[in-house]
């Protein structure tokens, strides 16, 4: 099974939301997840989807997962075990609920070219 989960905040300190999506070996759906955050960083909007998508994976009872995140700041946060203290207890719960996960890939990473916000979709806007 593959997790794919992304969120985004328009600006450093703007409205925020994301979802991710459950995939099988053969790229079927399924299960997505999504939802509104008010308003954060990107960064925390990443981890908040992050852990949404591993409470999800918990509750399929998933053994084998590859989680993949298009940050790498948001990688390096969770391969390393320093404290932060703006991202606690968020980045303590994620951690934890990568250890419970007995066969995963560690965190890989895509770079995609992020277009304009205005481009893209935005589930927590009430307007289009």
């Amino acid at each position: 099974m593959k997790l794919n989960s992304d969120g985004s905040a328009l600006g450093s300190q703007g409205r925020a939301g994301g979802g991710g999506v459950i995939r099988n070996h053969e790229g079927a759906w399924i299960q997505g997840y999504a939802r509104a955050l008010g308003n954060t960083n990107s960064i925390i909007a990443e981890l908040w989807m992050l852990r949404d998508g591993l409470n999800l994976a918990m509750e399929l009872r998933l053994n084998n997962l590859i989680i993949e995140l298009d940050v790498l700041s948001a990688v390096t946060l969770m391969n390393n075990d320093s404290e932060n203290l703006l991202m606690e207890p968020l980045l303590t719960d994620c951690r934890n609920l990568l250890k419970a996960i007995p066969n995963k890939r560690t965190l890989n990473f895509r770079f995609f070219r992020h277009r304009s916000p205005r481009a893209l979709p935005r589930p927590w806007s009430s307007t289009p």
